[in-house]
């Protein structure tokens, strides 16, 4: 059953400085070339009066250079659907949602340069954002889409205050998902080392958080105060202005499935994810589900109740449900009660073999055992996500499947 979300305004009409809806704003007319009617739109402004005020603003602050300056040696972005945008936007309650007009498949090249895309998407749009919204602490998990955000974010010379920069997940290696790329970890410690030198940040204010992903809950412990002592403070998490994380599917390609053999750290939970992969193909021949995914790298399941499981798929779910909770306990990562704290959460993630989990993100229905060490989540209105990067197949994915469940909804009411 899809949740209810509340309105939300724009995330560009609610910030507080206008400094950085006036840098927005003369981005999306005087770079992207958007019309009046079409920033309106983006930036949740009424008329097109604001626009060129804001415009004029940006000029007489000299924003136009700076913002100019950060995207003069990157690419073109891919394209965006505004309509789709703003579909997804009303459907799942987000403050910004980016649809770009490219086409994904669910082989793995095409799908690494679906992410890559989607990054540089990520990266164009939100790094005059950052400049101009001077962030105190930024955050990057692991994953291709945040891996290839920080890739492209072109912000320097940043010429303001050093951040501090968290990793939100240990570390893993990966083969290449491209045959004809030269093999590359895309791990969060990683990311975060590219978003470090991306923002200019001291080596003192960086934390790329160098532990292995997969370690023994005593090991966990003992690494968080001594290796990890930020995630010890309390409410640290909310400390976090901007965090940018991917979606997962644990389907044959996932990290944990596609890690080197040799990675001696996995093998703690390699009967798990064994079982959990085969129960998981199970329940997709039967039900047309992938009933796990990941967001930041820590394992949720998936709401079920909608789609009507036989008795015996029933049971295969609650044997799920007990390895997602045996391999969490393994994982050196922020939990989703840690991130629900982070003040704004940005998910880079597309792709058919996500729109199960994708969809289990926007609706808040994930499924996962709290960690005693994370800070109890707290009540409120707030959706878990608060901007999404994603590509056009997956957008009308997931509106269709929203109306879809809201009509079921409704009709059993």
């Amino acid at each position: 059953m899809p949740k209810q979300r509340p309105k939300r305004k724009s995330l560009w009409s609610s910030v507080k400085q206008k400094d950085e809806l006036a840098a927005r704003v003369a981005k999306l007319r005087l770079v992207d070339g958007l019309s009046v009617e079409e920033t309106c739109e983006i930036a949740g402004l009424d008329h097109g009066t604001q626009v060129s005020r804001l415009v004029q603003y940006a000029r007489k602050r000299k924003f136009i250079r700076i913002v100019s300056q950060s995207l003069v040696d990157d690419p073109a972005p891919p394209p965006l659907d505004l309509a789709a945008g703003r579909d997804l936007r009303k459907a799942f309650g987000l403050a910004e949602a980016f649809v770009a007009r490219i086409h994904s498949y669910d082989e793995d090249a095409s799908d690494d340069s679906l992410h890559e895309e989607l990054g540089r998407l990520a990266a164009q749009e939100l790094g005059p954002v950052l400049r101009m919204g001077r962030p105190r602490c930024l955050a990057v998990g692991g994953g291709r889409g945040p891996w290839y955000f920080c890739h492209y974010l072109n912000m320097n010379p940043f010429n303001l205050p050093s951040p501090t920069i968290y990793a939100l997940s240990g570390a893993v290696r990966t083969k290449p998902w491209d045959p004809e790329r030269q093999s590359q970890l895309v791990d969060a410690r990683d990311a975060a080392n590219l978003l470090a030198n991306a923002v200019d940040a001291k080596y003192r204010n960086t934390h790329p958080l160098n532990v292995p992903l997969v370690c023994s809950p005593p090991l966990r412990k003992h690494l968080l105060k001594n290796q990890a002592s930020f995630m010890n403070e309390q409410n640290w998490a909310s400390q976090i202005d901007f965090a940018f994380v991917g979606i997962g599917a644990l389907r044959g390609k996932h990290r944990l499935f596609n890690a080197e053999q040799d990675d001696p750290e996995l093998r703690l939970i390699s009967d798990q994810l064994s079982e959990l992969q085969q129960l998981s193909r199970d329940i997709n021949e039967s039900a047309a589900l992938w009933p796990c995914g990941d967001v930041c790298n820590y394992l949720f399941y998936v709401d079920t109740r909608l789609n009507g499981l036989s008795s015996d798929d029933s049971e295969k779910m609650n044997r799920i449900k007990e390895l997602v909770e045996e391999i969490d306990e393994y994982l050196f990562v922020a939990t989703i009660d840690d991130l629900r704290q982070v003040n704004t959460l940005v998910a880079i993630a597309g792709g058919e073999r996500k729109h199960d989990a994708i969809y289990a993100v926007l609706t808040d229905s994930m499924g996962y055992h709290p960690r005693k060490e994370s800070e109890p989540a707290t009540s409120s209105e707030k959706p878990f996500i608060d901007m999404l990067f994603t590509d056009k197949a997956t957008a009308d994915a997931l509106i269709a499947r929203h109306q879809r469940e809201s009509e079921q909804t409704n009709g059993n009411t």
